[in-house]
């Protein structure tokens, strides 16, 4: 098929199922977008110019306030809107900036995913997002200069980092929110099954249920958006201990309210909002799936050479415990270094990255990876899954500028945020993700990086393509919601 009629293709469904495009929406049009007009798959140098042409920090428009808001829209609302505007226009760190554009676009925006009623009132939006995303562009390629100069990361890697992990120095980890979730009768079967596994391959098992340093507490929910109020453990003697529950208690019970409030179109009450960036943020999916940044960071710290993470719907079938997954992502054999970073690599225009399952070796660039998904954990709209997918970008990235290469402008972080009518453009993020990954280290299945190691999927499938479930030779599955298979060809083996 001509590279042309594909991303037609691809445009088009984008636009249909991501953007929501329907011919009685003539003002929300994301076509008016350049991002869009250069088609749903940026390229990698879309807006390296933009991003690297000036130090100084990308300004928010002024606009008019009668096209902010919707023309019905109560006097008292404005204030609300403007407390988040001006934190957006002060902001200096993504966090911040994400903080006050997610809930300005939630709250404020066109309704229900729908269009705006007005041209003006769409410039302005759009006009806003456009400035909001290339400031925080901006920030985060400096936060991370800040971070690769506080690594001494290396795509050859020290002696020790050199050598091959075997299943004896290696963990199978699990994670969860809470240690008695490992006990729930749909749960428990599952654990039970992959703790034998790993004593059957002569690995380590751990099963993490915390204690964790960030705590989520439920406060609500819009549409795919989690409300979560959070704050981080803290120890307290004797003395302090009843003091902190009931200032825990009351604060709880004033932001439940807020909240509450604000879904009812209280919206005069986000002047109240945009004070607890550090309290209040919104997630795009449970943030309880976030446990596995530290139960991994965990595991790393007890010198394991190997951490190999999978999610709890993960089933093994019995006649399969002979195989091993250590060695068929790290041949033993190996003669040169082995990755530091074992993913799945996904098939293009369906996903970018699955984190249902992930491997580590215990080096620098591991933890540099961990230490990039941490930090986007309190990015509101933020969820684990579309974290891990920017981290590894922002990692392979690196390695191509110490390689001497062209590395990654953060050009699809703008994607990791609602649009002006609150929609999360995740398609538009992962095309974006698959292009601008085959502009750095090549396609799939044929990715080039010393650091990353992206698993094809043809010989690994972890968590597998549903369709591959029906492969006839399949001799191994692991999964509940998907598989991995072990065949058997002749003498060699291979995961599907």
């Amino acid at each position: 098929m001509p590279r042309y009629l594909r991303d037609i293709i691809v445009l088009a469904i984008c636009l249909l199922d991501v953007c929501g495009i329907t011919a009685a929406e003539p003002f929300w049009s994301p076509l008016l977008w350049p991002e869009v007009r250069a088609g749903c798959r940026s390229s990698a140098a879309a807006h390296s110019e933009q991003t690297n042409s000036s130090d100084e920090l990308p300004h928010v428009r002024p606009f008019r306030s009668h096209e902010f808001l919707h023309g019905e829209s109560p006097k008292s609302w404005l204030r609300g809107a403007y407390a988040l505007v001006k934190k957006l226009r002060n902001c200096t760190t993504v966090r911040s900036c994400a903080f006050s554009w997610s809930f300005l676009a939630l709250i404020f925006g066109a309704r229900k995913g729908g269009p705006f009623e007005s041209e003006g009132r769409r410039a302005v939006w759009e006009n806003l997002w456009t400035d909001a995303t290339q400031r925080m562009i901006h920030l985060r390629q400096a936060e991370l200069l800040r971070a690769k100069a506080t690594r001494l990361l290396s795509p050859f890697g020290g002696p020790q980092e050199r050598k091959v992990p075997d299943e004896g120095s290696s963990v199978l980890l699990l994670s969860a929110h809470s240690a008695g979730y490992f006990q729930e009768p749909f749960v428990a079967p599952f654990v039970r099954q992959l703790e034998c596994y790993a004593f059957a391959r002569g690995m380590q098992f751990a099963a993490d249920g915390g204690p964790w340093p960030l705590r989520h507490v439920p406060l609500g929910r819009t549409g795919h958006y989690f409300w979560v109020g959070h704050w981080h453990s803290t120890k307290i003697g004797a003395d302090g201990a009843v003091e902190q529950e009931k200032w825990e208690e009351d604060h709880l019970k004033y932001v439940v309210t807020l909240v509450e409030d604000l879904q009812q179109y209280q919206l005069s009450r986000a002047v109240e909002l945009a004070s607890l960036e550090n309290f209040v943020t919104i997630y795009f999916d449970d943030p309880g799936k976030q446990t596995k940044i530290w139960s991994i960071e965990r595991q790393l710290d007890k010198h394991v050479m190997m951490v190999l993470y999978l999610d709890v719907d993960v089933t093994i079938r019995p006649d399969s415990l002979q195989w091993g997954l250590i060695p068929f992502l790290v041949p033993q054999s190996h003669s040169h270094r082995p990755g530091d970073v074992f993913v799945r690599d996904s098939w293009p225009v369906i996903e970018c990255l699955n984190s249902g399952f992930l491997a580590l070796r215990n080096t620098r660039a591991s933890r540099l990876l961990l230490e990039l998904w941490r930090q986007k954990t309190r990015w509101a709209a933020s969820w684990d899954q579309s974290a891990l997918a920017e981290s590894i970008l922002e990692l392979v990235g690196m390695e191509m500028q110490l390689l001497g290469k062209r590395g990654y402008n953060s050009e699809c972080l703008r994607f990791l945020l609602p649009l002006p009518n609150g929609v999360f453009p995740y398609g538009m993020y992962c095309d974006c993700w698959q292009s601008v990954l085959s502009d750095m280290i090549g396609p799939h299945r044929k990715r080039r990086s010393r650091i990353v190691t992206f698993v094809d999927p043809e010989r690994i499938d972890v968590p597998c393509n549903r369709t591959s479930n029906f492969h006839p030779r399949a001799f191994l599955v692991l999964c509940c919601s998907g598989a991995v298979k072990l065949e058997v060809s002749g003498t060699a083996q291979t995961l599907r």
